[in-house]
């Protein structure tokens, strides 16, 4: 399917609408079906357990030329032709939820239609004919009839003789199938859709609104381009898995930043590439330069040979980029998702669409042309930088001679006046000579600024001012701006320090290190405290959605703080470390030749550190927090272990009470106990007054919630829910005291934790707090006052405050039966939700009366969790191994660089195995950093985020071991094959090298 139109039509409408569809000629197909969203009920004839809430599809048999191949859930392939009367397609969503098996006998229901019929197929995946549904992969449990015989049957006197019209078309396009249908850039689809709006004056749905209402006439473009720009959800990770799981909010929302990193990891590992090939060739580039050539023809040359290498690298890249493509879709076309936890009925599920990878000449020139001018733009920016290279330095090997800085009145100097001789006298120069020196001097008066830190503090504040008066603007990338005045403010403050203190005597090397330490630091801090950053896809609870840039630059200042903290006191490290492997035996003789090298060229150890400590911070930061919150999220702490959820309205509870209150006599193999919770105000109201809260020292600050005011629990719920506290007041030792207080006394209350609320405790002993509840649900209701005396995690499933009934009576006064009733069911040990949900469902008739029961166990979101974790981690680890091969690119350019110093070592009687300890030891000291870097500040923000919800933060440590057991041992193998070749240099032939 390429396009459809759904909503109320005619006979006539269809007819001619189909007509005019087929004369297109961008069309090759078109059909016509009947969907009636959540309006049957199927009973299965066996066991009498009904499913309510099912969608009905009525197809016909030219279905399949629109809708395309077909399979079964074992791999069979099925036409919907072949569906007679008597006989039903189930969708796969509905065949788990139902029980239901291939031959069993059903009943569908809607309203007096009844029709008896066989399932005759289970299909392989949900079909999903609608827009919105597909865009976020949310499908709701079907069966499929003969469009025929539901015809037929509504015809019939015991239904009343209805007529149902079909009320949703579904076109098929001319091409063969898959994207390509849509025409040249999505010309074909655009024709028809553009006709289906004009022809049944429908619309489409910019917002991707699930369920779509059946009632409107929207138009569905279903070509991927289309289906993704509706909505914020994409069909890996739909509505209900961002909400529940945080790996899908680092799937949805982090991806790209993800994938701007490994972007930005490849280009500073391709710049370290050049940079050590430039250096290699010093002595030639030096020699060409001396004979010669001019800056322009060497930078040339190198852009030439930079070009060619970057045409070949693109080649490679496109076929190596498209499997790892294809694997991704593969992988991630078999991950389960989140079944929304309903039983006995299922208001949304995930469609588990099949997933493809598709591919366009036009997709691979774009980014065989952006492989290549990246390439080219990076060779560039380094043979610029390698064109100022010393030319008697570079020929003789030495190092590039220390040029002292101009001061900054010297250019402000050069600026107005012209050169004098050595007499004193202006020297004559030309218009074009002194507009050259005029922007030699600007340039200089700007950097000069700019390191000694006055621009970048002038930039910070203009970028602070630019936020604040943007705050309330909702731009994207407008919360990015503070983030990043700051950075600048930090590094404006410590260059200017770094300026003033020589100044005062203080020693140049100190003032160095205290501004370098100043900046990493502050950018380290800054990063860390970030409200508007990546943290909020590792919370619990999802409470605000930055933009891109924040992400990014959240993600980017702790590391480079890091980073720059540990490599500017790297000596004092080094120094610490030869002090302790001088008492080692073996490692003594190589205490200092392992070390030193990576402080003398210190920006390549940077990058390299820089490179493994960023990937690995990410890969170990998701790790934790996502396995450490599925273990927070089990039944016993989320939902104080009830298992089943039952909603009713008035009318369903005043039948069931007596029923439900007898479930645990009743139903005594199956359940423990059963508790009821209900809403303050019944019925939520627009305009019922937020709560306040109290805090000391604070000003009051309103909310809501999702239940519009507090959560009045019964006796039961109070006594028998094991959810634990995040915070207890002072003089309550256990959490079983402040339920039980909460039960007991009237005018206690809890609280769930909210990130968002400023100031909430998250320690206990806090000096207990008061809330104002409104009344009534009127606008004008005064207030009553209850006093908090504990928080439970953010994890806990109800996102409200709790109070008794006794403490509600004293509020609101005597209450008659509430509109809305949840009811909740705890299990017996070792029973199952499932076998629970049946029996309930069977004793109760709950079908019948279109009640639906759900699971609260959380195995589908840790399932869902736990694997696209996995798959995370393993694209990101493709980062890892940039920082691999640039720990062997810099080991293999150690041994080059150093073969005289190996030639001495070795002929003052170092052996092979010594030498080879050395580069080794060295290797290590860099790949241990970086790891300790990404390790210390992922287990800090994983810590951070955790403790928003729970006192607990429990360390998933063997994953994290194993994690960084590959990354050490990837790095070390790359280092091992240049430490080796080390080792073998003959001492005679390293001596004599030049």
């Amino acid at each position: 399917m390429d396009e459809a139109v759904s909503g109320p039509f005619s006979q006539s409408e269809v007819s001619s609408g189909l007509t005019r569809l087929r004369q297109m000629p961008e069309v090759q197909t078109a059909t016509a079906i009947i969907l009636q969203r959540l309006a049957a009920q199927v009973t299965d004839v066996g066991s009498e357990l009904t499913t309510p809430g099912i969608d009905l599809f009525a197809v016909p048999p030219a279905f399949d030329q629109v809708y395309g191949p077909l399979t079964t859930s074992s791999g069979q392939p099925v036409h919907f032709a072949d569906l007679r009367a008597g006989e039903v397609f189930l969708s796969p969503s509905l065949a788990q939820i139902a029980d239901l098996h291939l031959g069993q006998t059903i009943q569908v229901q809607m309203g007096s239609l009844v029709i008896s019929a066989r399932v005759r197929a289970i299909l392989a995946h949900d079909i999903m004919p609608l827009a919105a549904e597909l865009g976020t992969d949310g499908s709701f449990p079907a069966v499929f009839l003969s469009l025929v015989a539901v015809q037929q049957a509504s015809q019939s006197k015991s239904a009343g003789r209805v007529q149902l019209v079909p009320n949703v078309i579904c076109v098929k396009n001319i091409g063969p199938g898959g994207p390509a249908d849509a025409g040249p850039g999505n010309t074909r689809s655009q024709t028809v859709v553009s006709f289906l709006k004009q022809f049944f004056q429908a619309h489409t749905d910019p917002n991707g609104t699930v369920p779509t209402d059946l009632s409107l006439r929207i138009v569905h473009p279903l070509e991927p381009d289309a289906v993704t720009g509706q909505g914020v959800f994409n069909a890996v990770t739909g509505k209900s898995e961002v909400i529940l799981s945080p790996a899908a909010r680092q799937f949805d929302f982090l991806r790209p930043a993800f994938t701007a990193l490994l972007v930005g990891a490849g280009i500073l590992f391709l710049g370290l590439l050049i940079l050590l090939l430039a250096a290699e060739r010093r002595a030639e580039l030096g020699l060409s330069r001396a004979i010669g050539l001019s800056r322009w023809h060497l930078v040339l040359a190198l852009l030439i040979e930079g070009t060619g290498y970057g045409v070949l690298a693109a080649f490679l890249g496109i076929p190596l980029g498209i499997g790892v493509t294809a694997l991704a879709v593969a992988i991630l076309s078999h991950l389960s998702g989140l079944s929304g936890g309903a039983l006995g009925f299922a208001p949304i599920q995930p469609g588990h669409v099949p997933l493809s990878a598709s591919l366009s000449w036009q997709s691979a020139l774009d980014t065989w042309c952006i492989g290549l001018l990246t390439t080219v733009l990076i060779v560039l920016a380094t043979a610029l930088w390698i064109s100022r290279m010393n030319v008697v330095a570079a020929i003789r090997n030495l190092d590039e001679p220390t040029s002292e800085r101009a001061s900054f009145l010297k250019h402000a100097r050069a600026l107005w006046t012209s050169p004098r001789d050595a007499a004193g006298q202006p020297v004559p120069e030309t218009r074009t000579r002194r507009v050259e020196r005029q922007i030699e001097a600007l340039s200089g008066l700007v950097s000069e600024l700019f390191w000694r830190g006055p621009l970048l503090l002038a930039g910070g504040i203009l970028l602070l001012s630019m936020g604040q008066g943007n705050v309330q603007s909702n731009q994207d990338g407008q919360d990015a701006l503070p983030l990043l005045g700051l950075t600048l403010l930090i590094a404006g403050s410590a260059l200017l320090l770094n300026w003033l203190l020589p100044r005062l005597h203080v020693p140049h090397r100190l003032a160095l290190r205290l501004a370098s330490s100043t900046i990493g630091l502050g950018w380290l801090i800054v990063g860390i405290q970030a409200k508007e950053g990546f943290l909020f896809a590792f919370e619990p609870v999802w409470n605000s959605l930055p933009s891109l840039q924040p992400i990014l630059l959240s993600m980017l200042l702790p590391l480079a703080g890091g980073v720059m903290v540990v490599m500017t006191n790297a000596d004092l490290l080094v120094a610490l470390l030869s002090f302790l492997l001088r008492h080692l035996h073996r490692a003594a003789p190589v205490s200092r030749t392992s070390l030193v090298y990576p402080l003398t060229f210190r920006f390549r150890t940077s990058v390299t550190v820089a490179l493994v400590g960023l990937i690995t911070f990410l890969i170990l930061l998701m790790v934790t927090t996502n396995l450490s919150l599925l273990q927070l999220t089990q039944a016993q702490s989320a939902t104080g272990d009830f298992s089943l959820e039952m909603i009713l309205n008035n009318r369903n509870y005043q039948a069931l009470a007596s029923q439900l209150r007898d479930v645990p006599t009743t139903l005594s193999h199956d359940m423990t106990a059963v508790a009821f919770l209900q809403n303050s105000y019944g019925i939520i109201s627009s305009r019922t007054r937020p709560m306040l809260l109290h805090l000391p020292g604070q000003s009051s600050y309103s909310f809501h919630s999702s239940w519009g005011g507090p959560i009045i629990a019964d006796n039961t719920f109070l006594a028998r829910n094991t959810i634990p506290m995040l915070a207890r007041a002072q003089n309550y030792a256990t959490d079983r005291q402040v339920w039980d207080a909460v039960r007991t006394h009237t005018d206690d209350a809890v609280l769930r934790y909210d990130s968002s609320i400023p100031g909430l405790p998250t320690g206990n002993g806090f000096t207990p707090f008061t809330a104002s509840l409104p009344e009534s649900d009127e606008a004008n209701a005064p207030y009553q006052q209850v006093t908090i005396i504990g928080i439970v995690p953010a994890t806990t499933y109800w996102d409200a405050m709790f109070v008794s009934a006794q403490t509600a009576a004293h509020i609101w006064g005597a209450q008659s039966t509430p509109e809305i009733i949840h009811t909740y069911f705890q299990l017996q040990p070792g029973v199952g939700v499932t076998q629970a949900s049946r029996d309930l469902n069977i004793a109760l008739h709950l079908g019948e009366r279109g009640i639906q029961v759900t699971a609260l166990d959380s195995a589908d979101t840790s399932t869902y969790t736990a694997n696209l974790t996995l798959f995370l981690g393993g694209y990101l680890a493709l980062g890892l191994l940039f920082g691999a091969l640039s720990t062997g690119v810099i080991a293999s350019r150690s041994v080059i660089e150093r073969r005289q110093q190996i030639g001495m070592l070795r002929a003052l009687g170092f052996s092979r195995a010594l030498v080879r300890w050395s580069f080794l030891l060295e290797a290590s000291f860099v790949i241990t950093l970086s790891l300790a870097i990404g390790t210390v500040l992922a287990g800090w923000l994983a810590y951070q985020a955790i403790r928003q919800g729970s006192q607990d933060f429990p360390f998933p440590l063997l994953p994290i071991v194993l994690i960084l057991l590959g990354t050490y041992l990837m790095a070390f193998v790359c280092t091992t094959l240049p430490a080796r070749r080390a080792s073998r240099l003959s001492p005679a032939e390293a001596l004599r090298y030049e």
